[in-house]
């Protein structure tokens, strides 16, 4: 795998630096990257969608051609960009609205698509056409086995709960209450978190298999937006009651808080080494920070427009989407140039 990495990105110098963490996030603070920082796409779209990337450097984001009229605005389309020319268009959507693209190691992606006719979640196989796995559902995630998880409406409830599609059946139904479950993930492991609204709040709940969920956040204030690696870490945003922190739960005992801060630090995700990566507000614009071999944060941008919904590999290759375009950050040996990669044509 690290020879393929190298040889997809031999033409940009870029080394490549593998390492294990430890996890303690200090609050935000500038550091020096020590990253190779690309932008992906220069291309005339407006390139954003929380990018997501694998472990051999594939990217699945969203674009959607300028808008010229408000009220009629382009249709947003699932890109794929596989390291090298220019990204696959995966969706030819005339009128509709493509969300929240996934991909997983074998570059299956999966995403949701509202349209008055074609709505719901489309698997791509990695080969020919897509399928139209459910007509409903939002926010789908899918892990290296195909397993994919999504939030749906459930008709005796009239609220959403959570359903996994297992390549054969799409209607196996996870939870079934009496409230909102939303934002689900799932592993490789298949097990699967997601935020419940069991109270006047959103916590935080993970199932294991067949069984009762666990419960791992029990407060008075919103957790929001899970995101888990393969050996169950769990990380989260949370509101403390002044902004958003993150918070960690290491697969027993109690989570804990691991920023604490003035600024609010919002979508993390962790890769299987611990690493975490965030989007920390500063001012009236947000910057990307990463933690990895428990040393302080490292600030990888620093600039005068918003970086948001970063996303990381097993490799610590990071992506995010900045200023309509989207960004690649490589860990390097040593600090190097910013090196442009323009793909045009989308």
């Amino acid at each position: 795998m690290l020879s393929t990495q190298r040889k997809l990105f031999a033409a940009l110098g870029v080394l490549l630096f593998l390492g294990v963490v430890v996890l303690l996030l200090p609050p935000c603070t500038s550091a020096a990257a020590g990253f190779n920082i690309i932008q992906l796409t220069h291309d005339g779209n407006i390139d954003y969608g929380s990018p997501k990337i694998n472990r051999n450097g594939w990217i699945v984001f969203l674009g959607q051609p300028p808008v010229l009229d408000p009220e009629s605005p382009p249709p947003v389309n699932v890109y794929l960009y596989k390291g090298g020319g220019s990204p696959i268009r995966l969706t030819d959507n005339v009128v509709s609205t493509s969300l929240n693209a996934q991909i997983n190691a074998h570059g299956w992606v999966v995403w949701e698509t509202l349209d008055l006719l074609e709505s719901g979640i489309y698997l791509y196989r990695g080969s020919g056409s897509p399928d139209h796995v459910v007509t409903s559902g939002h926010s789908p995630q899918i892990n290296d086995a195909g397993l994919v998880v999504w939030e749906g409406s459930d008709p005796e409830y009239h609220d959403d709960e959570i359903y996994l599609y297992n390549g054969v059946d799409p209607s196996l139904q996870l939870t079934n209450n009496n409230f909102l479950d939303l934002s689900p993930q799932i592993n490789n492991q298949g097990w699967v978190v997601w935020e419940g609204y069991d109270g006047p709040d959103a916590e935080i709940f993970l199932w294991k298999g067949p069984g009762t969920s666990i419960k791992l956040t029990d407060n008075n204030y919103m957790d929001r937006y899970p995101q888990m690696n393969r050996t169950g870490w769990v990380v989260w945003q949370g509101w403390d009651g002044h902004d958003w922190e993150i918070f960690l739960y290491k697969g027993s005992g109690s989570p804990i808080q691991v920023t604490n801060n003035e600024s609010s630090d919002i979508t993390p995700q962790i890769n299987a080494a611990g690493w975490i990566v965030w989007e920390c507000w500063l001012d009236s614009s947000s910057e990307i920070y990463l933690s990895k071999e428990g040393g302080p944060p490292i600030r990888l941008t620093h600039n005068d427009f918003t970086d948001a919904a970063p996303h990381l590999n097993d490799q610590g290759w990071i992506t995010w989407s900045g200023h309509g375009e989207i960004f690649l950050a490589i860990p390097i040996a040593d600090p190097a140039p910013v090196l442009p990669l323009l793909l045009e044509g989308n």
